[in-house]
């Protein structure tokens, strides 16, 4: 590290390198004195042999390794310079490049976040989500998401006997409400079996996180786990929850602790709130209790693969396994099932699931990416606004740089002063789209952004959104840098030198020149047009017709279940709220469905009509909603042919 010297202590090296060139100086002048020549003639000599103490200097600095640091910083201080003389020029390529490059650190970070990142978890590369090729007797009941179509019994055989995974986790994604000192809401629940925190590597922020022994019994353990983002948003952030009890579903549940900060599901798009042990699923779905039961497939699971093992060898190993699994469950179908083979021929697929075992951003991800184009643009045309006034400036210091020229410093040394004063300008510039970026950012996405996404927006920018930042303005420093280049290696001495102002204005700059105006126009142009475009969308989007009247329609949801209501009281919870909601100045319809308006959920059911034989292929599903009586008056929605549901339909159901 003895380099690093004469950049650490420049006055101390060049006192010594000053003194020694001295003291050999003055040696070679006493080996000529003792050869016979006079003092005065040996120096004339001397000097003429050695030659000049400041050329031997700077040939000194050239050689030591921190000479190209050392030029650097020269070329940086000579640039620095040459822009505190022009402070208008600079201010304004500051503030345009900081709009720029802000605006994209921005679009980047948003990205990043929902749709680049891996899980915040330990070596998520060796995560993998099982999937299944199934066929499903009429026995049975699995999801139609092939992910999420497991039973318990068949978890556990994974977990126990696969000898490909290091661990193995399941999972189940619910709703629920929690209540604490008397006030409730509506939380986002993840069941979670035993090993889930250690398969994943996820540890906790304050407390402890669920382990295998919270699991065992059927019962389980009434405890709950916080989640980073809702242990921030509902507790402040209060340390002192830990140990403290909550109520989850009417139930007192304790909580052991918080997971850790980053971590929010392995589901890329969700953020689940709290998580409790699997084996309370009674609780947290009272109307479908079962959990051992081998016809139930209801959970996803995730592995983590052993260390060198490939996913081909993993998927291989693991599919042995399953077929053991099929078999022992084809012996408890009943011996007329038809469709026993296919079944035991069925096959599991392992998905990575380093970026999340479910993507839950597909309606944002094309939003997102046509925004980072947008602000690519914008950059693209602050680039080309930066090279024109690059051009007129670098057009009006010809006499300047000419006279550079003249004096030895080079073509190459006067577009390397360029590239300084460029390259100074983008670090100025991406130094400040940076801290703009820090500044606006989350503010910024809660305008683009669903408000259910934003504890998913962690509001610091880490490595990769900087590391883009400054990759950024290198690129922009390059980028504006070409044409003032180009119109250097064209520049000839000798007309600049003649001329009084020392400007010249060529075919080829003039050329260049309205080059650049096109291409800002172009892109403005294009720019524009792009935004009338997504602004006639939006107001076409407005304009849908829904198939409701969505004027004066108000909406909530309720799940009185999930406080402990029996069926019974449940019904009679719903009917008297209906009547009292009904009897309000101005109401003029009420109703109820299991699902709400516009949340895309709805039912999967078999369709099977009277004198109708069924294709091949089964049974038809439909789409199902039940709900009550006036629920279309209440939407507004017009009726083609026939009536709506009544009351009388509910006392003695006609089906």
């Amino acid at each position: 590290m003895r380099w690093l010297r004469p950049l650490l202590r420049r006055s101390a090296v060049e006192k010594e390198m000053d003194a020694e060139l001295r003291l050999h100086f003055e040696r070679m002048v006493e080996d000529l004195v003792e050869h016979g020549v006079v003092p005065d003639e040996a120096r004339r000599r001397a000097r003429l042999e050695f030659g000049g103490l400041g050329q031997v200097k700077d040939d000194a600095r050239e050689a030591r390794r921190a000479g190209y640091v050392e030029g650097f910083w020269r070329g940086l201080r000579m640039a620095w310079r040459a822009l505190a003389k022009s402070p208008g020029f600079t201010a304004v390529a500051v503030v345009t490049l900081a709009l720029g490059i802000g605006v994209n650190t921005i679009m980047f970070s948003l990205l990043d976040h929902l749709l680049l990142r891996n899980l915040p978890v330990r070596d998520p590369r060796q995560l993998v989500v099982l999937h299944g090729n199934f066929t499903t007797p009429p026995y049975m009941y699995r999801n139609t998401d092939r992910g999420l179509s497991f039973s318990w019994p068949e978890y556990a055989d994974f977990r126990d006997k696969s000898t490909v995974f290091s661990g193995v986790a399941a999972r189940f994604a619910t709703d629920g409400s929690l209540e604490y000192h008397g006030a409730a809401e509506k939380v986002s629940v993840e069941l979670v079996s035993g090993d889930y925190f250690d398969v994943l590597g996820v540890r906790p922020a304050v407390g402890r996180v669920l382990g295998p022994d919270d699991d065992r019994t059927e019962m389980g353990h009434p405890l709950v786990v916080l989640g980073y983002s809702y242990w921030q948003r509902r507790f402040g952030g209060d340390p002192g929850i830990v140990g403290r009890q909550v109520r989850l579903d009417g139930m007192p549940m304790t909580v052991v602790g918080v997971s850790a900060a980053g971590f929010h599901s392995v589901d890329r798009g969700q953020d689940d709130d709290v998580r409790v042990p699997m084996t309370m699923k009674r609780l947290l779905t009272p109307g479908w209790p079962e959990l051992t039961q081998w016809k139930q497939a209801w959970l996803n699971i995730v592995a983590r693969m052993k260390p060198g093992i490939s996913i081909q060898q993993a998927q291989a190993g693991a599919n042995v396994l399953y077929h053991q699994i099929l078999s022992d469950e084809a012996a408890k179908l009943p011996p007329h099932y038809a469709r026993r083979q296919e079944f035991l021929s069925d096959r599991l697929d392992l998905l990575p699931a380093s970026g999340g075992m479910m993507d839950r951003t597909s309606d944002q991800k094309a939003f997102v990416e046509e925004l980072m184009a947008i602000s690519g643009v914008v950059l693209l045309i602050a680039c080309v606004n930066l090279a024109g006034l690059l051009l007129a400036r670098t057009a009006g210091r010809h006499r300047e740089l000419a006279i550079r020229l003249a004096l030895g410093a080079g073509r190459m040394g006067v577009v390397r002063l360029l590239l300084a004063e460029n390259l100074l300008l983008s670090i100025l510039g991406g130094g400040a789209g940076v801290l703009l970026a820090m500044a606006i950012g989350r503010p910024a996405a809660r305008l683009l952004i669903s408000p259910d996404a934003g504890p998913l927006l962690d509001s610091a920018l880490d490595w990769r959104v900087l590391g883009f930042g400054l990759l950024l303005a290198a690129l922009t420093a390059i980028a504006f840098c070409l044409a003032p280049a180009v119109q250097m290696r064209k520049m000839q001495l000798a007309d600049v030198l003649k001329t009084e102002s020392g400007a010249t204005a060529g075919r080829a700059h003039v050329r260049l020149r309205k080059a650049m105006v096109m291409a800002q126009l172009g892109f403005c142009t294009w720019l524009v047009m792009g935004a009338g475009l997504f602004a006639k969308s939006l107001s076409h989007l407005k304009a849908v017709d829904l198939g409701f009247r969505k004027e004066h329609l108000i909406t909530f949801q309720l799940d009185p279940q999930a406080s402990g209501y029996k069926p019974e009281r449940t019904i009679a919870t719903y009917r008297r709220l209906i009547e009292a909601l009904g009897g309000l100045p101005g109401v003029t319809a009420v109703a109820s469905s299991d699902y709400g308006v516009l949340t895309g959920g709805v039912n999967l059911n078999v369709l099977q009509i009277e004198g109708y034989r069924l294709p091949a292929s089964g049974a038809p599903y439909v789409r199902e909603l039940v709900v009550s009586p006036g629920y279309m008056q209440a939407l507004g929605m017009p009726l083609r042919t026939g009536r709506d549901f009544t009351a009388a339909d509910i006392q003695k159901p006609p089906r």
